[in-house]
């Protein structure tokens, strides 16, 4: 069962950590701009999540399996020091790099339109000095930004909670709302144009999950980044938090 003095406020960090997980709505966008058809991009999501799934939870399954309620929030931190945790490191800063250029280069684009839009997707030797002068910049900014701030982490997630919510269940439904709303011609033909089966969910996203996890995982975050400061050390620390 359930460990003594477990709060609904930690049960609710750890299920909001599930939908963080899941919470690729913020790329899909850059993503079907970025395929030769972006047609077939409802079939590579469903494809792509299932994977998560199947990967995510095989995962979660043995590690509370073999280490149970010890087990470590970052897992790599439970394994013996050898050549498999450094195998399992390795994998990670590849799932880092994958990872940044998957979210930074469509982020790194949007900067190069609008500081130099006459060089942006150009191959000249000045759109290559401009594209290194951002990518550049922007990978010392985040360096900078991360290790300055000791308690980067809980603020992370406060962050993650005041935008996560709204990623993953308010803006998809919204606009899904809207778009049909532009089809009919009063809002009383939209829940019929949706189909019940898709303005229910919707509804539900909207009306409970948005604002549930909106103000109780910023709650929790709050108090996540209040202990954080309370036990951070200095800016650039790279010894242990106990030390």
């Amino acid at each position: 069962g359930p460990r003594a003095g477990l709060e609904f406020l930690d049960v609710f960090s750890s299920f909001s950590s599930f939908v963080f997980a899941y919470q690729g709505q913020s790329i899909f966008l850059e993503l079907m701009r970025e395929m030769k058809d972006s047609k077939r991009f409802p079939s590579s999501a469903v494809l792509s999540y299932g994977v998560m799934m199947v990967v995510y939870g095989v995962t979660v399954i043995v590690a509370y399996s073999v280490q149970g309620r010890s087990v470590n929030g970052f897992l790599p931190d439970g394994m013996a020091d050898g050549g498999l945790k450094r195998f399992v490191g390795a994998c990670l800063a590849f799932h880092i790099v994958v990872a940044y250029v998957v979210t930074g280069l469509p982020f790194h684009r949007f900067l190069h339109k609008k500081i130099f839009p006459s060089t942006v997707d150009g191959r000249s030797t000045t759109a290559k000095l401009h594209w290194f002068a951002i990518t550049s910049a922007y990978l010392a900014f985040s360096f900078v930004l991360a290790n300055s701030i000791p308690f980067f982490s809980a603020f992370q997630s406060l962050v993650g909670a005041l935008s996560g919510a709204p990623i993953v269940f308010g803006w998809p439904a919204f606009f899904y709302v809207k778009a049909c709303r532009l089809d009919v011609a009063s809002w009383r033909e939209v829940p019929k144009r949706m189909g019940y089966a898709h303005f229910v969910p919707c509804v539900l996203y909207l009306c409970v999950c948005l604002p549930l996890f909106t103000i109780l995982g910023t709650i929790s975050a709050v108090q996540g980044l209040i202990d954080a400061v309370s036990n951070s050390q200095k800016p650039f620390y790279c010894g242990s938090s106990t030390g």
